[in-house]
């Protein structure tokens, strides 16, 4: 088709022009020749009208009904279960922390209720990406949503590459972290059996007596995690 001195594509339904593409209209960056470009317009036009007329069609809305709340229970049972846990967790954490305050240990109390942030953040942020499943799977059951899902679905599989790349690029950190308190912790563990035979009478140590080894424990476990805590960052 000529338009002025520009020569294009018709894209026609039933003998009816529907728009012309011109040169212009590639992007600059698309190699491609207007022909391809106006292959790919023909089967994005063929694709919206089968899904139209899918759309019309009454056993495709009622399957897609039935598949959709067939989804929502699993959803559901799965975002109740997950705030179950998170209260099971809270209770515990809570009873560790009345521990640590009766043991004279606030210092851990105080982690603790940080851990109890810490899974009530990521119980929400599981709650949130199974909903966000459960929409990408509902607008797929439906000709005319189908492709706003496949874009969800594309964008989240994206995600999860992009955070699966950087925990594997993050694991070698991660190891050594975990070996640094695994460390720290057994070191805390052995003055805590130190401090104890000295406190019960079993071991002597010059400067250590029975009435201060409380504070000195405490103030050595300090010290200990301070130094735990300095070389894993």
């Amino acid at each position: 088709i000529a338009i002025g001195t520009q020569q294009g594509i018709g894209i026609t339904l039933n003998d009816t022009l529907l728009f012309t593409l011109l040169p212009e209209d590639r992007d600059p960056e698309d190699g491609r020749p207007l022909s391809a470009l106006a292959d790919g317009v023909v089967v994005a036009l063929k694709d919206a009208l089968a899904a139209r007329h899918a759309q019309t069609d009454p056993a495709n809305l009622i399957k897609g009904l039935l598949f959709t709340l067939l989804a929502l229970l699993p959803t559901v049972l799965a975002v109740f279960l997950l705030m179950r846990l998170r209260h099971w967790l809270a209770l515990r954490l809570q009873r560790q922390m009345l521990h640590r305050l009766e043991a004279n240990m606030p210092w851990l109390s105080y982690l603790a209720q940080v851990l109890e942030r810490l899974v009530q953040i990521l119980v929400a942020l599981v709650s949130i990406a199974l909903g966000y499943l459960w929409v990408t799977y509902a607008l797929a059951q439906f000709p005319l949503t189908r492709p706003f899902g496949d874009q969800l679905g594309n964008f989240l599989l994206g995600l999860l590459g992009s955070i699966g790349m950087g925990v594997v690029r993050a694991l070698p950190d991660l190891i050594t972290l975990a070996i640094i308190l695994l460390i720290t912790r057994a070191l805390t563990q052995s003055v805590k059996a130190l401090f104890d035979a000295v406190q019960e009478g079993r071991v002597q140590l010059p400067g250590l007596y029975s009435e201060t080894v409380g504070a000195s424990r405490r103030l050595v476990n300090v010290v200990i995690w301070a130094l735990g805590i300095t070389f894993a960052y």
